[in-house]
């Protein structure tokens, strides 16, 4: 997409998504990085930890409806 994304990003959108789909097998934690973006941070997690399985950024319009429509 054009631009970095960091160890820092990753890890706040883990500790501090702004949405987590539970419903994806395994679990996606996510969180805006820009006005146009978010980055989607794919976990497992039991009962000692959390890993990370991946990471990815991705436009908002794809994941939020409404936010096509944002200005």
């Amino acid at each position: 997409m054009g631009f970095p994304l960091t160890e820092e990003q990753v890890l706040d959108t883990l500790q501090n998504p702004e949405h987590i789909d539970s419903e994806a097998d395994p679990p996606i934690a996510q969180k805006a990085i820009s006005e146009r973006h978010l980055i989607r941070v794919v976990f497992a997690e039991d009962e000692d930890e959390i890993r990370i399985v991946t990471f990815y950024p991705a436009r908002k319009s794809r994941y939020e409806p409404d936010a096509e429509n944002e200005i």
